[in-house]
């Protein structure tokens, strides 16, 4: 079952952790990250309309999808995914996620969370 399941994460992503703060080229703060894991995965929209938040005093819509990973990933709310290969829709290239709901099940063979995507790359 486990190898089906592998052929049925199309996708691939690494998955970083927020270590801290650097200063990028025009001297403002932005996150540094720490890669945790590079691998196959798979994701689809949890819903179908996004939420509409207020961040900063800007609305912007707040999209949750559902992401697969194989069981053995080291998974944890607040790890970021970016999508780097995505052959059945090229469009989620580049997209980031940041994972919002990371249970634990008897599921063996791939691990389900949730994730956020926030357009215009907040988490990025």
């Amino acid at each position: 079952m486990a190898a089906r399941m592998d052929a049925a994460l199309t996708c691939t992503g690494r998955l970083r952790e927020v270590t801290g703060v650097e200063i990028d080229d025009e001297g403002r703060e932005v996150p540094a990250y720490a890669t945790r894991w590079t691998g196959r995965c798979l994701i689809y929209p949890a819903d179908r309309d996004a939420t509409v938040v207020d961040v900063g005093g800007a609305t912007t819509p707040l999209a949750r999808y559902t992401v697969l990973l194989p069981a053995e990933v080291d998974v944890r709310i607040g790890h970021v995914l970016d999508v780097t290969v995505s052959p059945d829709n090229p469009r989620l290239v580049g997209a980031v996620f940041r994972i919002a709901d990371a249970p634990l099940d008897a599921w063996a063979a791939v691990r389900h969370v949730m994730a956020e995507r926030i357009e215009g790359g907040i988490w990025s």
